[in-house]
């Protein structure tokens, strides 16, 4: 996942900056002197130095989405900070400035990462959040020392981004019906049953609307939903204008349109 994300900044940057491929190269390999000694072009370096779990966003529980028809469930995604150093690297130093100015104000000016850059199953997760720390959070300094390179002015970016905590199951199928059986113990012959049927009806104008069958009434909830009592073979009459109706089958809810 990490070397798709690496391609979305990079698509990013090249195209907002924009940084031309066949002028200046993008790398985000650690930058020290090794690396340093064998360049031969203008580069952009994006090293990705931290990986840590935020908790400016964090959620809990579950979450649930439709797919291709069918409810699905999982934990609630976990979201993650990415931080990245963006340093500019040229002979000379003038086209250094430049180049990190300008990859300063697209940066500066950029909340998320756009859903049109984003490569791979990165598009499921959502647009990466975008922010660059204040002067008391960077830790430029100490991260050249680890690297051992030579110190150079560079910008600090964070892309949260929100992991999925785990694979998502399917959920049964919603419920359809609902029957319930009196029975009378000195009396077998009198007991009786009931059945409570679930409707759908996804029309803004059926919300709220009045649903009758011979044995019952309700209305149409905010979501488009109802559950009336009824029996095989009863004709439901939801009061829409004009009225829609549907007959009840032997089994399962019904639907209207």
């Amino acid at each position: 996942m990490l070397h798709l994300l690496d391609e979305s900044i990079e698509s990013f940057l090249r195209a907002q900056v924009p940084l031309g491929s066949q002028e200046i190269d993008v790398s985000f390999e650690a930058p020290d002197k090794e690396w340093a000694a064998q360049l031969n072009r203008p580069t952009v370096n994006l090293f990705l130095w931290d990986i840590a779990r935020s908790t400016l966003r964090a959620e809990s529980g579950f979450a649930r989405r439709e797919v291709n028809g069918q409810m699905m469930e999982t934990w609630a995604p976990i979201p993650v900070e990415f931080r990245y150093l963006v340093t500019a690297w040229t002979s000379e130093h003038s086209d250094e400035h430049q180049l990190l100015g300008a990859l300063l104000r697209t940066l500066l000016g950029a909340r998320v990462l756009p859903a049109e850059y984003l490569t791979g199953e990165l598009v499921m997760f959502g647009e990466p959040t975008m922010s660059t720390p204040s002067s008391a959070d960077r830790v430029q300094t100490d991260l050249w020392k680890a690297l051992d390179g030579q110190l150079k002015p560079g910008i600090e970016i964070t892309l949260t981004l929100p992991i999925p905590a785990s694979d998502p199951r399917e959920l049964a199928a919603p419920t359809e019906e609902f029957g319930l059986s009196v029975a009378n113990m000195r009396d077998p012959g009198a007991g009786s049953t009931t059945r409570r049927v679930a409707g759908e009806i996804k029309l803004p104008e059926a919300v709220g609307a009045v649903v009758r069958s011979p044995r019952g009434a309700t209305k149409v909830n905010d979501a488009g939903n109802f559950l009336v009592r009824a029996k095989v073979g009863d004709e439901i009459v939801v009061e829409t204008d004009p009225p829609r109706t549907v007959t009840v089958p032997e089994s399962g809810g019904v639907r209207l349109t």
